[in-house]
């Protein structure tokens, strides 16, 4: 990364910081089978990755939950195989702001929208799709760990960086299901 870029980026982490510590969202620890609404957070940049998170929001279609996928492109313009659904919308570079902020208005739906879980796909450090992460309005928040997380994140999952999102995605769905669950049930 340029020195510059690095200048816009830490200015970008702290803004961010003093963002979150004035966000105010009603916190609930969900199980998979007790929340209706999931949103998905991941890098379009791939369409091997972009294929992947389709057959994860079918997954949770077929579970009969509401879900919302929110796909960052890595570049100025949509590639051939992102088209917005109704289960899927996109941003890309052109629709961040000089410290790295998403400015678009599906964005800013996604971040509002007070998911009963959004669930962070990115296997790497993406700030625009850290940014939606720590501001969104989602009752429960998942994502990889990392110590610089714990503040955005209500459970992180604790995963190499070898881990293919395969993988991650069943940790995740294992864990979900598994954490909270009613008593009579166990």
């Amino acid at each position: 990364m340029k020195l510059f870029d690095k200048i816009r980026q830490s200015i970008g982490w702290f803004l961010l910081n003093k963002e979150v510590v004035k966000m105010h969202r009603n916190r609930f620890i969900s199980n998979i089978d007790d929340a209706k609404t999931i949103g998905i957070l991941y890098d379009a940049s791939s369409e091997e990755i972009y294929n992947k998170v389709s057959e994860f929001v079918k997954y949770f279609q077929n579970k009969q939950k509401n879900v919302k996928a929110l796909g960052f492109v890595n570049f100025n313009q949509l590639p051939h195989y992102c088209f917005p659904k109704l289960t899927c919308d996109y941003f890309t570079k052109r629709d961040l702001n000089w410290y790295y902020k998403p400015t678009n208005s599906r964005v800013i739906d996604f971040i509002n929208e007070e998911y009963d879980i959004m669930i962070d796909l990115c296997m790497n450090d993406c700030f625009p799709l850290i940014y939606v992460s720590a501001v969104s309005k989602a009752k429960f928040k998942v994502g990889r760990y990392g110590e610089k997380y714990s503040d955005i994140y209500d459970f992180m999952l604790n995963v190499n960086n070898t881990i293919s999102l395969e993988d991650y995605f069943k940790e995740t769905i294992h864990y979900l299901s598994i954490i909270n669950k009613n008593q009579d049930e166990q």
